[in-house]
């Protein structure tokens, strides 16, 4: 019997050192009464939220000085600057029309001016309102901010918070637990797929993850409460700009002159942020000026987007493409455009549906 005990106790000594030993992405408990997480890697940072004795934590990579990057806890939130979005009709989703938007984490614990900046998103990219954490905030200079779901962004404990030694009864429970399958990997293509605006995608991936053998239960109430927000009355719908307000952005209206449309071999023409006069249309059979083509995150007609930019990277033209004109192959490579170029009032600038595409580069 001394040899069979002897072995046990070297499968939990082997199995408590594999798991100090592993490396991120791993699913650890908080070992202690309770943490600040917090928004940088220092206790110099504000912190966003507590974490309770038990409460799982996914964490993602380590940091310098003994600190762990995790996933944003459950009901963690960040801020975006009003100036930089655009607000759908419903209020609830919005999309980034500046260059780039940073992003500051929020916290549930203090009411102090964010301040941390660690994720900027690109033009284009698509956010949910998390209305469910009030009113916006009005920050020292005047600018508004509004609460957001995290984008891409980490939140930051120290690692002497996690439990790095199970108990054996939490040993025996791991041991008889059905596989998890791929349920995190289905996770975050879920994640990115809302990100990205593919929101029937990103619903079928977190079905998909929340019907997974063995998944957490943490997991699987994410995985529902994002299925419920994208299938109910909160659906984000494709995006379609707030015309209520001349401008809902923040941005002055430019003193460009009227936009108009863009002619053959011609420069093409910044249209900035805000509304534009209309423009006439423009018949059947024009090409674009040369831009360069990046996937939008919204949709129009039913019909992913993409926008055609400068040299400068300014927004020129939106773009859909016509049945059997693949744009995804010509993604960020300079082209040219064929199809009737006309204005869109909703889209705030001109719009194309491609009938056909030269690629330049």
């Amino acid at each position: 019997m001394r040899p069979a005990f002897l072995c046990a106790g070297g499968v939990l000594l082997l199995a408590g050192a594999s798991l100090m030993a592993q490396t991120p992405p791993y699913e650890a408990a908080i070992a202690v009464h309770e943490v600040d997480a917090r928004s940088g890697p220092s206790a110099q940072f504000y912190a966003t939220s507590k974490l309770r004795l038990g409460e799982k934590v996914r964490v993602v990579q380590e940091e310098a000085g003994g600190w762990l990057a995790i996933e944003p806890p459950t009901g963690s939130f960040s801020w975006i600057n009003a100036r930089l979005i655009e607000l759908d009709g419903t209020g609830r989703t919005a999309m980034v029309l500046a260059p780039e938007a940073p992003v500051r984490p929020g916290s549930t614990l203090t009411d102090q001016e964010p301040n941390v900046e660690r994720v900027k998103l690109p033009r284009g990219s698509q956010v949910l309102i998390r209305q469910d954490k009030g009113p916006p905030k009005i920050t020292a200079d005047g600018s508004k901010w509004y609460p957001i779901d995290p984008q891409r962004e980490f939140r930051y404990i120290p690692k002497t918070a996690l439990n790095a030694t199970p108990a054996v009864e939490n040993l025996t429970a791991q041991a008889n637990r059905p596989p998890a399958g791929n349920s995190d990997a289905l996770w975050q293509q879920a994640e990115a797929a809302r990100l990205a605006g593919n929101f029937p995608e990103a619903s079928r991936l977190y079905e998909q993850c929340a019907r997974q053998p063995g998944v957490e239960p943490e997991l699987l109430n994410r995985c529902l409460s994002r299925l419920d927000y994208l299938r109910g009355a909160g659906a984000p719908a494709p995006y379609q700009p707030n015309t209520a307000t001349a401008n809902n952005v923040g941005y002055p209206p430019p003193n460009y002159p009227p936009t108009q449309p863009v002619q053959p071999g011609s420069q093409s023409q910044a249209v900035g942020y805000g509304p534009r006069p209309a423009a006439p249309p423009t018949p059947p059979g024009q090409t674009t000026a040369p831009g360069r083509l990046r996937r939008a995150g919204f949709f129009v007609d039913g019909k992913q987007a993409y926008v055609l930019e400068d040299s400068q990277g300014r927004p020129v033209l939106y773009v859909t493409a016509q049945p059997g004109v693949n744009l995804e192959v010509h993604l960020n490579r300079i082209v040219i455009l064929a199809g009737p170029i006309v204005y869109r009032g909703d889209l705030r600038t001109n719009y194309v549906v491609a009938t056909g595409v030269t690629p330049m580069q």
